[in-house]
């Protein structure tokens, strides 16, 4: 097999990192990025300075006016990436840390079993089930859910897992990677998420479109990333309200 050189890989990746305030989170997450991807932040009319920080980072920045939810970001964000000639989009939330070579595992193995939509291991807070890091590494005598550890359990998984990837049926959204051939996924022709499901149930809706057109069969079309490891803080931005509809979970800012 032809030997993958991660800086070239790199140069094709679009990193878009979705935020709402927090802005040090959001830093956390910046600068645990690695050179050589188009980094751009789409932000949803932070109080925050989010403008000075993405100058200190020297990265693009897309604000909204007025808050819009995140699926409007995704929707932005992917529309974004259309426009350039890279060829795979990393969708983060800000609340994300990656340690050193996690996003180049993601990109290889996206490039190597071409997928509709790739996702990392996390933390138990932080994913479904089948993303969990105790899922493939148990009893490990650290505690995945501080962020200090993130580093030493990403170099675990590269040291242990005798398989790159597995297949499943689910993606969750708070971190994955897509390229152009989800288009035909699309929810209409300028919006590949439906805008109505302003802040969850996003990727629930587009894994339900890949595995109607798939015919339901767990295969290829989803993959989970064994070999990269991202810690989820969960939930800074939003928080639910009573008595309302999933689909109207208000975001605090």
């Amino acid at each position: 097999m032809r030997r993958i050189k991660p800086m070239k890989i790199m140069k094709n990746l679009m990193i878009a990192v979705t935020s709402a305030n927090n802005i040090d989170v959001t830093r956390e997450c910046l600068k645990t990025i690695p050179p050589g991807p188009k980094v751009v932040v789409y932000d949803d009319s932070s109080t925050e300075p989010i403008e000075s920080l993405c100058s200190e980072f020297k990265v693009e920045l897309k604000k909204e006016d007025k808050p819009k939810g995140l699926t409007n970001l995704w929707n932005r964000a992917y529309e974004d990436f259309l426009k350039t000639d890279m060829r795979y989009l990393l969708i983060s939330n800000n609340d994300i840390i990656f340690p050193k070579g996690s996003i180049e595992e993601m990109v290889k193995v996206f490039i190597r079993e071409r997928p509709i939509i790739l996702g990392p291991i996390s933390n138990k807070p932080g994913t479904g089930r089948n993303q969990r890091l105790d899922m493939y590494l148990c009893n490990i005598n650290l505690d995945a859910n501080n962020a200090v550890n993130v580093q030493i359990i990403q170099d675990m998984l590269l040291y242990s897992m005798t398989d790159k990837f597995m297949y499943d049926n689910y993606i969750n959204g708070f971190c994955f990677m897509i390229g152009r051939v989800v288009d035909q996924y699309r929810f209409d022709e300028t919006h590949l998420f439906p805008p109505q499901k302003i802040n969850i149930g996003n990727e629930d809706w587009l894994c339900r479109q890949i595995r109607k057109k798939g015919g339901n069969a767990v295969g290829a079309n989803f993959v989970i990333c064994l070999t990269s490891f991202v810690f989820h803080y969960k939930a800074l931005t939003t928080r639910w309200c009573k008595n309302r509809n999933r689909e109207n979970l208000w975001r605090e800012i």
